[in-house]
Parts: C-alpha cells; structure tokens; sequence
C-alpha cells in the first residue's frame, strides 16, 4: 500500500484545509490506487538523469525507520550526481553488512531516483535505504525506502517514487511547488478525486496521488495506460491536470522538452533533435500543430491536435 511520508515527530500527518466538497464527492473515483493503475510510465529501460554513485565513507546519520523509528546509525554514506538537478545523499543502513552490498542498493536506487522528472527531485536530499518489508515514504526532503518492500513490488516500483517525490517537492506542507489555495480550488471544480486513496485522504494524498495520472496524461499512449484509462483521468480531475501543467515542471528526463523555437516553414517544419528529446504522446504547443520533428530515438513525430489535448505522434 502506498505509504505517507513521515515528519520529525511521526509519519506525515498534512494539515491542509482542503475539505471533500460536494462537488468533489459527486463522482466516485474510477482508481483505488493509482501506483498501481500500470506499471511502465517508467521502466528499468527508461533513460536516467544519474552521472555516478561515490563512496564517501561511514558516517552517523538519522533516519527514519518503519521497524523501529527514528534511529541513528553509522550509515554507508554515498553521494549521487545527476545531469539536471542537485546531488543527493544515499545513506545505507549498516545491517546490509558491507561496503560491497551497501553500494549495490545506493546505485540500484539512484539510477531510479534519476529517473523520476526533475520537478519532482527538487527537494529530495537524500534517500533512506533500510531493509524490510515496509513501504515508501516521502517528506523529510528526503525518500524512505524498504528494501523488500521495494523489490516485492518491483513492477511498480519507480510508480510509487513517483508518488513519493510528489509528497517531498510538490505537497505545500513540506514547502514544495503547488500551492494550497490554488489546489483547493481545483479540487472544488473537478467532478472528484482519482482514487479512494485520495478521497479517504484528501489533506494528505491527493497531490501525490494526482502526480502518477498527471504524467500518464502527459505522456499518452506511451505510459503503457489504456485509452479507457486515460479517459478516465482527463474527465475526472481536468482542473487539476492543468494546474499542475501551468506550474511548467521540468519533466525530464521522462518527457523532455519540445523545440524553444518554432519549426520554420522554409524548412518545411522538419527539424532534428539530438540534446532535447521529445517522445510520443507528450504535449506540444499550438505553434507547432502539423510541424514534424525528426528525434533521435523516436524517428519522426508530427504534432497534432487530438480531441482533448495537442500530443506528438508518430
């Protein structure tokens, strides 16, 4: 189950105002959990932002513990490097027994780390790495991980980072991105909320539980979700979906950025990519409808005006 981070003085406990408005309660949400609603808006094969993964020694540190609390330990330390956004500190709890195994958590979940959007890692300074069989947790400027916890859910493991991330760079609580008021209006608008997780926890999941379909919408066809799916999360949380899109957070290297300038039509709207990618189903602009652009991975893409949204297609 997906877990809700934790403070300094107890797991998370947000105290948002945002209250279940009638308009929000009017629709059931069509998800119970939406980490689990696909595996492949990330995969193992998905590009990752992480340059390398450095020793840099033992050192004590404090951490939260889902076995125990808050400990202090003489943790394997390590620092991760990332193209894009700031390092972070991979500390390893000392029950893994060796330089050797600790390095191989550090480096197994920092590529992962490297992989959720850039948007999303603004605030996370560190990940926790303990053994066990708990769940994720996010806040604390940091993510707490359970190692077999991790691992019994591997298929949708970097879907719950994702959700993770959100509560440490997006929830307002922990000084992140989206604003509450600004929220709280969204969510009196919207039909209701897009799981029963995030109904039976509106002050402290709905963010994080809209993180994971917001990035589905983005990327379309290619998240791997059905188009009954993707249906669902655009007449369900509309409002919420472009504010989240209005706040222009750096997706990479998930969804990198479209061209910064329009295609000419000297060039016939042809143009080649090779340091900013774009991919299937993700937005464009309306300066760039029936353009094509010719990427490096993914051949060539037209932008194209769907029913509900303007997406690059093959």
């Amino acid at each position: 189950m997906i877990c809700r981070a934790v403070s300094a003085l107890a797991l998370l406990t947000l105290v948002a105002t945002i209250t279940a408005t009638a308009s929000s309660a009017a629709t059931s949400p069509p998800f119970e959990g939406t980490i689990w609603i696909g595996p492949n808006i990330i995969t193992p094969a998905s590009p990752s932002d992480l340059l390398s993964t450095d020793p840099t020694g033992r050192g004590s540190r404090t951490t939260y513990d889902r076995r125990s609390g808050w400990v202090t330990q003489d943790s394997y330390l390590f620092i991760a490097r990332f193209t894009g956004s700031k390092p972070a500190e991979i500390i390893v709890n000392p029950e893994f027994g060796s330089q050797d195994a600790a390095a191989t958590q550090a480096g197994f979940f920092a590529r992962i780390l490297g992989q959720l959007p850039r948007g999303c890692r603004t605030q996370v300074d560190a990940l926790w790495i303990h053994s066990g069989n708990e769940s994720l947790g996010g806040g604390n400027r940091s993510i707490l991980i359970h190692s077999n916890f991790a691992n019994g859910d591997r298929a949708f493991l970097e879907e719950g980072l994702l959700h993770e991330c959100a509560h440490t760079s997006l929830d307002w609580d922990w000084g992140g991105t989206v604003e509450r008021a600004k929220w709280a209006a969204q969510v009196a608008r919207d039909p209701g909320f897009i799981s029963m997780y995030a109904a039976d926890n509106p002050k402290s999941e709905d963010v994080a539980e809209t993180f994971v379909p917001y990035l589905a919408w983005k990327l379309g066809a290619a998240s791997g979700y059905t188009a009954a799916q993707l249906e669902a999360i655009s007449q369900q949380i509309p409002n919420r979906l472009n504010y989240l899109d209005s706040l222009a957070l750096d997706l990479a290297p998930l969804i990198a950025a479209e061209p910064s300038t329009t295609p000419s039509a000297a060039s016939g709207g042809v143009e080649q990519s090779t340091a900013r990618k774009i991919r299937p189903g993700s937005a464009c602009k309306k300066a760039f409808i029936g353009h094509t652009f010719t990427t490096v991975k993914f051949g060539t893409l037209t932008c194209r005006q769907g029913s509900n949204a303007i997406r690059w297609r093959r």
